[in-house]
């Protein structure tokens, strides 16, 4: 059984900011963070069946919220990401973080800087990253991570010399899809976008299981 709440933040750019706790009522020792994208939801296709498996391999869920509305989500402005940065944080405090063996960020685009910079900051890289559609910005980063990557062929906010690059890392497992764009969709093939989120969501659910079950 999953129990439901919703954490609230008290934010410096809106009144306040809900965030999604999904706990299983038999205790876990495995924690999942969700860090979105720019469009700062997790309810996009590949993040919602993230949580899903995320959850049916037993682990608690928290699904971040920016506490900025998208329009104004500027990742240039150095005190708007420092604040998004110990918003999360205090989420992550909220569900008593410290109290799980093992915690993964699964993070989307710009949110992978998020999620890599709140592990710097505050866990020391001792968790473990899954990065959907990094971007070019962040592959010096990326490298330096245990960890997995989901990317597509025609992701236009990523070189093949990157990919390239971060397929030789001994650290990262890459799973690059022919014809996937940024979304990791293949535009109009609506059959073969749904085998893309499948498989994703496959191998993300396997080894969540695998690693998990070694704890």
């Amino acid at each position: 059984m999953i129990e439901r709440s919703l954490i609230k933040i008290d934010s410096k750019y809106m009144n306040e900011n809900h965030i999604q706790f999904l706990k299983h009522q038999k205790q876990s020792n495995n924690l999942v963070v969700i860090f979105p994208g720019g469009d700062n939801s997790t309810d996009i296709p590949t993040l919602h069946y993230a949580r899903k498996a995320a959850l049916l391999a037993g682990c608690d869920v928290l699904s971040l919220k920016y506490g900025v509305p998208p329009s104004k989500l500027d990742f240039e402005d150095k005190n708007l990401y420092m604040t998004l940065i110990e918003e999360c944080v205090t989420a992550m405090n909220r569900v008593n973080f410290r109290d799980y063996e093992k915690i993964f960020f699964i993070s989307k685009s710009i949110g992978n800087l998020i999620a890599i910079d709140v592990d710097t900051e505050h866990f020391n890289s001792e968790v473990t990253h899954i990065f959907y559609t990094p971007i070019e910005a962040l592959i010096d980063k990326i490298q330096d991570q245990n960890c997995i990557v989901f990317t597509g062929e025609k992701d236009k906010f990523i070189k093949k010399e990157s990919i390239s690059i971060l397929k030789k890392c001994s650290n990262a497992k890459v799973y690059q899809f022919p014809n996937a764009v940024h979304s990791l969709e293949v535009n109009d093939d609506i059959a073969e976008s749904f085998r893309i989120l499948e498989s994703v969501t496959e191998i993300l659910s396997n080894y969540l299981e695998k690693t998990t079950k070694r704890l």
